[in-house]
């Protein structure tokens, strides 16, 4: 019976909208200075957060506790715009057409 249990436990992740384009991840470096961030924030080939008006080019998978690690991103996928993270005064509709050339979408929660 405790099989059962543990399956009614699986929590969906909303980062993920569809599985239309499979996912792909790599592993990028998080420099000491970008601790604490969010899954699901866009990423810039630094490993950091996209400032305002940067480029973002990937989304990243965890949240990242501490810096100076190396930490696992998506490189292509179909993401909710909704659970996708940007820096203050930014949008995400701002990065939608740089991030549909390398292969990031995006959708809407239904």
């Amino acid at each position: 019976m405790a099989y059962v249990e543990t399956i009614h436990q699986m929590k969906y992740c909303e980062l993920i909208g569809s599985g239309a384009v499979t996912p792909m991840t790599v592993n990028i470096a998080i420099s000491a200075a970008a601790a604490g961030i969010p899954k699901g924030t866009l990423l810039a080939a630094s490993g950091a957060a996209v400032a305002k008006g940067g480029t973002a080019e990937f989304v990243l998978a965890n949240d990242v506790a501490e810096g100076d690690t190396v930490a696992t991103a998506y490189v292509r996928g179909v993401f909710n715009r909704e659970k996708l993270i940007v820096a203050a005064g930014d949008t995400v509709e701002a990065h939608e057409a740089e991030l549909r050339k390398i292969g990031i979408y995006m959708t809407a929660l239904k």
